[in-house]
């Protein structure tokens, strides 16, 4: 219906502007030319008139070519150039799943009665290494702007009782961060900082390489929000730094690359601050950024590889968690297995006493919960 219709408008606008356009170029040419040949041949009318038609006759040549070859059906089969050329794989991608995100809240609905029947079984438990005076954290990242992602964040905060979330990175979508097309994500993170401020509990945020300094703008305008910049802050007594990616680019960047600067911000940066305020726990989007650090910070949380991993390296804890979006929107337009991942870590103190593990399965399946102690008689 929009090629119908902009076909119609060039059809119809395009000839009249056509035709009001000759005629102005042609009577301009007439009279910049008598003004021309008057200047050069000094009044002598003949040449002056010949001259003139002359310069008419060509202009309308011109004219007459390009009414001959303007053809109104090239605009049934456009071709783009610059940003335009990602135009089409855009659209394909929102039409393949036009209905994906309705399907899937009503999976979501379904899946939440479920969560409800594991809490209660949860609670049921007589053997527990979590007590009531714990802190509970919400480990979460990769939404990549995937709205259930951060509904399932918001459900696991509430249900479980967390006193905040820790966000390692990529909040952004990894499909509009290149080049100009960037700029269009701008609605997209005023929606996601609006999802994350109905969370409504304090909430930090470690930036991803995915995450625009628009969506950094647009998540510290929320009130629950603190952007992890480096400094230090205190979740109930724990100490937390959080470093943020340094190779988020609107264009293309190999992958050792990125590794090769993070290993060096890790190195240079990262360990120095961690050596210098001894945190209890270090926040970062790739694990590469604290690799220099093992050994001097008991807990590492990353993200990034979409899977999750949990590890002790000289001393250091290294906990990855899995992507909360389920990869992101894009997994909308795609038949595959994705699970939405996240932790709970609960503290007595400043130390980790376990670790809730859940998954949730295709949306419309059950929620998976693991839990791993820590303390020595479990």
């Amino acid at each position: 219906a929009g090629r119908q219709e902009l076909r119609t408008r060039v059809t119809n606008d395009v000839a009249r502007l056509a035709q009001r356009a000759a005629i102005q170029e042609l009577s301009s040419a007439l009279v910049i030319a008598a003004v021309i040949s008057a200047a050069v041949f000094h009044r002598r009318w003949r040449p002056i008139l010949t001259a003139s038609v002359i310069s008419v006759a060509v202009l309308a040549g011109l004219g007459a070519v390009a009414a001959s070859t303007y053809r109104v059906a090239a605009f049934d089969q456009p071709s783009f150039t610059g940003t335009l050329t990602r135009a089409r794989e855009v659209v394909a991608t929102i039409q393949r799943s036009q209905d994906a995100l309705d399907a899937a809240r009503s999976r979501y609905e379904i899946a939440t009665r479920r969560f409800s029947d594991l809490l209660a079984l949860v609670a049921r438990q007589e053997q527990s290494t979590v007590g009531g005076d714990d802190t509970a954290i919400l480990h979460v990242s990769d939404v990549h702007a995937n709205p259930i992602g951060l509904e399932i964040a918001q459900e696991l905060a509430r249900e479980f009782q967390v006193d905040a979330v820790i966000d390692t990175g990529d909040l952004a979508s990894s499909i509009l961060d290149t080049g100009e097309l960037s700029t269009l994500a701008a609605p997209i993170d005023r929606g996601l900082a609006r999802s994350v401020q109905r969370i409504g509990i304090p909430y930090y945020f470690v930036r991803g390489n995915h995450d625009s300094p628009q969506l950094l703008a647009a998540l510290a305008r929320a009130a629950n929000v603190q952007i992890l910049d480096g400094t230090g802050t205190f979740i109930a007594g724990i100490e937390v730094v959080g470093w943020p990616d340094p190779t988020f680019s609107t264009r293309p960047v190999a992958g050792e690359d990125k590794a090769n600067e993070r290993r060096l911000v890790g190195e240079r940066d990262v360990r120095p601050a961690v050596l210098d305020q001894d945190p209890d726990l270090l926040a970062v989007h790739d694990e590469r950024l604290a690799e220099a650090s093992y050994g001097a910070v008991p807990l590492v949380l990353a993200g990034h590889t979409h899977a999750r991993d949990m590890k002790d390296v000289d001393g250091t804890r290294i906990l990855t968690v899995g992507s909360t979006g389920a990869t992101g929107v894009n997994s909308f337009a795609v038949e595959a297995d994705l699970d939405h991942e996240a932790q709970i870590l609960y503290f007595r103190g400043d130390d980790l006493r376990a670790v809730d593990y859940v998954s949730v399965r295709r949306l419309g399946s059950d929620f998976n919960l693991e839990r791993r102690t820590f303390d020595d008689a479990a």
